[in-house]
């Protein structure tokens, strides 16, 4: 990855040739060096926090390649898309309905569009949401899981984001179902993983999708 850097150190001024050499100074040779030091610090963060193909993500994490491009999806499919332009990225996706199956959304420009995936071992839904043609959230759905396996999963993917983002805010459920929410924010854009608990079966979701003010009290936290 380095070679051109390494040769660049290796050939010091005051370097004649490979059995004829004269000693180069200590300071040139440390103002050769820090450089150096800083490029190859730049490339390996560029490999570690930069975008993979396309526009996945290829953070140091546990997760397989295509757990992670699911995970930071919104690098690849931005908000504000089009049915269109999500349909070149997830060919499976179905056509567009009504979002919720309610005539009445759909008389206000709102429809969803659904895919099927593999992920984490489990079969997930992909959902996209349509507000007069422009895409304003994505999520994806794990369902009937065994309590404990979601747990772990969904602490995994807390980390994970973590780690891309920061400390998240965090948002409990009021009603008689256990359910937690874990929150990023930047300007234009919220992530969000959340588990709900219920009848000893739990669904797991993540996503991304539009600021809202259901969550304005959470961006000042």
């Amino acid at each position: 990855m380095f070679t051109k850097e390494i040769a660049a150190f290796i050939a010091l001024p005051g370097i004649v040739g490979p059995h004829h050499y004269k000693r180069t100074p200590i300071w040139l040779g440390m103002r050769l060096l820090i450089p150096l030091f800083i490029v190859t610090l730049g490339l390996l963060q560029t490999h570690c926090h930069g975008i993979r193909g396309e526009g996945a993500g290829s953070y140091l994490s546990d997760f397989e390649p295509a757990e992670q491009d699911a995970l930071l999806l919104f690098k690849v499919i931005r908000l504000g898309a089009t049915y269109g332009d999500v349909h070149k990225r997830v060919p499976g996706l179905d056509e567009l309905a009504p979002e919720g199956g309610s005539a009445f959304l759909a008389a206000l420009g709102l429809h969803e569009a659904t895919a099927s995936t593999d992920l984490f071992n489990t079969e997930t839904k992909m959902e996209f949401n349509f507000e007069k043609g422009a895409l304003y959230s994505c999520f994806f759905f794990m369902r009937e899981f065994e309590p404990d396996t979601a747990d772990r999963l969904f602490h995994r993917i807390q980390a994970f984001y973590a780690s891309v983002f920061g400390h998240g805010a965090e948002e409990e459920g009021e009603d008689d179902r256990l359910s937690k929410s874990i929150y990023w924010f930047s300007n234009d854009l919220e992530v969000v993983v959340s588990i709900v608990a219920e009848n000893e079966v739990s669904t797991l979701s993540w996503g991304f999708q539009q600021p809202g003010p259901n969550t304005e009290y959470l961006r000042r936290q």
